[in-house]
């Protein structure tokens, strides 16, 4: 090539180069004056609809559980203002049947009996920008759960069957409220709280029994309070919860992108903007508003997959998917909290409502035949389908066993499946999230 055609050829390459960058620039310049931010969505709202569709239609029960609790503080704050303490040692803590008779003398009973009654549970979104929930029910929700398990024991050993079936009704329906409510948070609480609830029920029922009556009246007060929401619902409010995060601390580019900006961020959290030029300039080097909110939305979709199914049959790997972003989406990882393990967790809860529900059937059917069933395959006539393990989708072990409270064992074989009797570990439900761990079921 002559020195005049490679001057040519180098004056339409740096032609191409200039238009293309022109091009660049004007198309920039015409996106920026055409955009059109989207609405501001307002998050809140949905987290509260999506509680809301948990009802149909009846009254909203959050009122009377946020009075229930407050009445329930003011109780445990007067008895220990009453106590008398010692210098240099304080004062002794209070047990919780103490209060639980302080409770049953109070109006507490009347508003827990409302809490009992609602249709569905609405918190109000949060007041803080970037908080769409307000947590401070839980702490005192567990506090009341013991309370009313001690309120449970008191009555059992009283003999008022009818005073321990209402107080296991109001510990349930404060775990219905909560698991009511799209987060993960709200479910591990009502998990919790439920767990007293049914411990405690099925440790009085194995070993004292019941009538086939009683048994009736506690699966209907089951039926009416363990009526939850699937799991997803909250794995759907946590994927508002992070939307509305991506929201507040990317820009908006006015065609459905943008950048992670740390004035915007900081704003979001309470602060003031850096009042730096340069200060935005990071948010180049991290996921886009667009990618960002693509993974999130992939990660819970997954999810909510992966919790609809058994065990055995779940294949996501939340820890590994993560692992497969660099260090471009560091703010994917802080933004999503730890869900997969609240799967599992749940899978627990779903022990303990499937355990209870045999405990019940056994009684039934001790109560109508005067013996203890076989097989769990007996229970056929006195509840129709038996609960499978929920950690692996075979039935629950039964044994009948004469040196045993009740004359029976009831265990899960874990998520293994594997049945390890000969060194039945002496646990309750506490096991239920570990690989390989058997799951004693009653005392």
């Amino acid at each position: 090539m002559t020195r005049r055609h490679a001057r040519w050829v180098g004056g339409i390459v740096t032609l191409l180069l200039v238009g293309v960058v022109a091009g660049w620039i004007i198309r920039g310049v015409v996106r920026n004056r055409t955009a059109t931010p989207a609405p501001v969505v307002d998050y809140g709202a949905r987290m509260e609809a999506l509680a809301a569709a948990a009802g149909s239609g009846g009254a909203d029960g959050w009122p009377a559980l946020t009075r229930a609790l407050e009445q329930f503080e003011t109780i445990e704050t007067a008895m220990a203002s009453d106590q008398p303490s010692t210098p240099g040692f304080g004062s002794p803590p209070i047990g919780p049947r103490r209060i639980a008779r302080r409770l049953l003398d109070s109006g507490l009973p009347a508003t827990l009996d409302a809490v009992a009654a609602a249709d569905h549970f609405v918190r109000p979104a949060g007041t803080t920008a970037w908080s769409l929930v307000n947590t401070d029910s839980s702490k005192a929700a567990r506090s009341l759960s013991r309370v009313l398990t001690a309120a449970m024991n008191a009555a059992h050993e009283a003999g008022d069957r009818v005073a321990r079936d209402r107080a296991f009704e109001w510990a349930l329906a404060v775990a219905r409220a909560h698991a009511n409510q799209p987060t993960i948070h709200d479910r591990l609480t009502a998990g919790a709280v439920a767990a007293h609830a049914l411990e405690t029920l099925r440790s009085q029922v194995h070993a004292n029994g019941l009538d086939e009556d009683a048994a009736d009246v506690l699966d209907a007060v089951m039926d009416r309070q363990l009526a939850w929401p699937a799991y997803a619902t909250a794995l759907e409010g946590e994927r508002l919860s992070v939307h509305n995060l991506i929201q507040l601390m990317f820009t908006d580019d006015g065609h459905g992108d943008g950048r992670f900006s740390p004035d915007r961020a900081s704003v979001a959290f309470g602060g003031t903007p850096r009042q730096n030029p340069f200060a935005g300039i990071g948010g180049v080097f991290l996921a886009s508003r667009v990618e960002t909110t693509a993974i999130v939305d992939t990660y819970i979709d997954r999810l909510i997959a992966d919790a609809a199914c058994l065990p055995p049959a779940r294949t996501f790997d939340s820890d590994d998917f993560l692992d497969d972003y660099g260090r471009r989406y560091v703010l994917v990882r802080a933004m999503l909290p730890g869900m997969a393990h609240a799967v599992r967790v749940d899978d627990k809860h779903a022990l303990q409502v499937a355990a209870t529900r045999v405990v019940l059937a056994i009684e039934r059917f001790r109560s109508r035949h005067d013996a203890l069933p076989g097989t769990l395959d007996d229970l056929g006539s006195v509840m129709g389908v038996v609960p499978v393990d929920p950690l692996h989708g075979g039935p629950l072990v039964y044994r009948r066993d004469p040196a045993r409270v009740g004359g029976y064992v009831l265990y899960s074989t874990g998520y293994d499946a594997t049945d390890d009797s000969a060194d039945l570990p002496a646990v309750r439900t506490g096991g239920a999230t570990h690989d390989g761990k058997d799951v004693l079921l009653t005392p």
